[in-house]
């Protein structure tokens, strides 16, 4: 619903308030290419209750996602509606980090062609 301000003749017509994301909590998977990753969006402001998206298509009522691998995803509100719908791309790339190698002994058989060799 609009909210109508006359000014004189004039008539303005403003937007209904939009929802906000106030935070998006990230958890990374347990493993390179297992999908037990999550995401929860906390939202406020807007009319009524919100939708919760993560890929601009497919809405839900619960800020929980679930089941995700590795990637980056957008966080997306709503207004349940449809209206006002707004975006948040997450800070830092969603992914498992590699392991980092801090010591390699020259004592170890070296690999060649996927053999090992002496």
């Amino acid at each position: 619903m609009c909210v109508c301000v006359t000014n004189g003749d004039d008539v303005s017509l403003q937007d209904p308030p939009q929802p906000q994301i106030d935070q998006v909590m990230p958890s990374n998977p347990s493993d390179c290419a297992v999908k037990d990753g999550g995401i929860q969006i906390s939202a406020s402001g807007g009319s009524g209750s919100y939708h919760y998206s993560i890929n601009g298509i497919d809405w839900q009522s619960s800020p929980v996602f679930s089941g995700l691998g590795s990637g980056s995803y957008p966080a997306l509100v709503r207004n349940s509606d449809g209206t006002c719908r707004v975006q948040q791309r997450l800070d830092s790339s969603f992914r498992t980090e590699f392991p980092i190698i801090t010591f390699i002994n020259p004592k170890i058989q070296r690999i060649v062609e996927h053999k090992m060799v002496p």
